[in-house]
């Protein structure tokens, strides 16, 4: 398994990828089922997210969105939602940022 740093050395020498310079921002490092279960205790699709961090899943998002779509369960539109919210706030950028860039690719 890739370390945080493997992943965004990777990433960031991506010409896909805008947002390098989010990756390092504080709570990114959080994982995406552990952060999911805490938030939506009773939301059992929390249970089928994988452990990859959340700068993993921004560059997901970024690099592939049908591929995050796949990985993320992010076909069930609340689940995507709150991920989009969760990355909109870690990166103090606006929800329709990641929505319309999810939608349009």
């Amino acid at each position: 398994m890739k370390t945080l740093i493997q992943f965004i050395n990777e990433v960031k020498s991506s010409s896909k990828f805008p947002y390098e310079k989010y990756l390092k921002k504080e709570g990114m490092e959080q994982e995406l089922r552990e952060w999911y279960q805490k938030e939506f205790k009773d939301d059992e699709l929390g249970e089928e997210l994988p452990s990859d961090t959340l700068a993993m899943v921004l560059a997901a998002l970024f690099n592939n969105p049908k591929e995050f779509e796949e990985n993320y369960c992010a076909e069930d539109s609340v689940v995507r939602e709150r991920i989009f919210h969760k990355l909109a706030e870690l990166c103090d950028e606006d929800y329709d940022t990641f929505y319309e860039y999810w939608l349009n690719n």
